[in-house]
């Protein structure tokens, strides 16, 4: 499970609600069988009523599981939770751009990064970087959540070295005072930079495939470590659209002989 947390209710009435959050990237047959699954286990464990919830991140319009239903002979299991589809707000740019919700932030980062995906659209996604910033500073938010946005902003908004670099620039010259961009080594140490967002990208694009297909064999994790950082930022925008581990390994084998 991605997320579990305890909370309360506001009337001050002792009640226990766990709720389980999802994220789901990609169209899963089973995604309603596992969400099922975690459910039960989660109520096995803690004996409390668990509130399940999917947030789905893919780019799929079609794919909207809210239930999980099985029949056999004379025993019957119906199960439905809740369910956000954030390719649902695309026509609603001007209210997240104007919802003081941190989240609302968060959705505008991740419909911009998935409109503008590829190469042919790096200096518009630098535009919308810049913006975005400029909006979560804007919104006096506390440090810690501020930092966490941008973390995340940074993180799905990938550009090319040259663009980062102009990106960092633009912050200061706009006097943009935050805590991630006081320093202004993010702006001048070239070398830096390049080592820690390749180190950096590995690291998150590893993840995702773990976490999607399972452990990956050493043969082919060491050949995805050796590819640099535009290939890495290819692979992680290939990888949204791969069905199985074989769409992994047809990619690995076009790069190589390129």
């Amino acid at each position: 499970m991605d997320k579990l947390v305890k909370v309360f209710l506001l009337n001050g009435q002792e009640q226990w609600i766990l709720i389980h959050v999802e994220v789901q990237s990609y169209r899963d047959q089973t995604f309603s069988l596992r969400m099922f699954t975690y459910n039960y286990l989660l109520r096995h464990r803690f004996k409390k009523p668990i509130e399940s919830l999917a947030i789905l991140t893919d780019t799929n319009s079609k794919f909207r599981p809210q239930s999980y239903h099985e029949k056999l002979i004379m025993t019957e299991t119906d199960f439905k939770f809740g369910m956000v589809k954030l390719l649902d707000y695309q026509p609603h740019w001007a209210e997240l751009e104007n919802d003081a919700n941190p989240f609302a932030l968060v959705t505008l980062a991740w419909l911009k990064a998935t409109e503008l995906k590829g190469q042919s659209r790096e200096a518009e996604r630098l535009e919308w970087k810049v913006q975005l910033v400029v909006l979560l500073e804007a919104r006096h938010l506390p440090a810690v959540t501020a930092d966490a946005i941008f973390e995340f902003i940074d993180w799905i908004m990938v550009l090319p070295d040259e663009q980062e670099l102009e990106f960092q620039e633009r912050l200061v010259k706009g006097k943009v005072v935050m805590p991630y961009v006081s320093s202004l080594e993010r702006v001048f140490t070239r070398k830096g930079l390049e080592q820690g967002r390749q180190e950096g990208t590995l690291t998150v694009v590893l993840r995702q495939l773990n976490k999607r297909f399972g452990p990956l064999e050493a043969e082919m994790e060491q050949q995805i470590s050796q590819l640099d950082i535009a290939g890495l930022n290819g692979l992680s925008d290939s990888l949204l659209d791969f069905t199985s581990k074989d769409d992994l390994i047809k990619w690995l084998l076009a790069t190589s002989l390129q």
